[in-house]
């Protein structure tokens, strides 16, 4: 089971061809769906379903598209 791809870049120059010695290889984790169980006391666990919806994006190279997420707090998970 693939997790990963890699994705290859190089630079180009005025006149689009590439430059020496500028690719670059990224290994990113394929879109996927994460679950986690939270115990604590009410208080903690409210303050954490208020902020996870603020949270967009994590990790590195943000400003490419990678990175992008969504965190919801759910009181049961069905079908898990």
């Amino acid at each position: 089971m693939a997790l990963k791809q890699i994705v290859n870049a190089t630079a180009l120059d005025e006149q689009g061809t590439v430059k020496a010695q500028t690719l670059r290889s990224v290994e990113f984790a394929v879109p996927l769906v994460l679950y986690a169980e939270l115990e604590g006391d009410p208080e903690s666990l409210d303050a954490i379903a208020w902020i996870a919806p603020l949270v967009r994006e994590l990790g590195a190279r943000r400003h490419r598209g990678f990175g992008r997420c969504t965190l919801q707090v759910c009181d049961v998970v069905e079908g898990v």
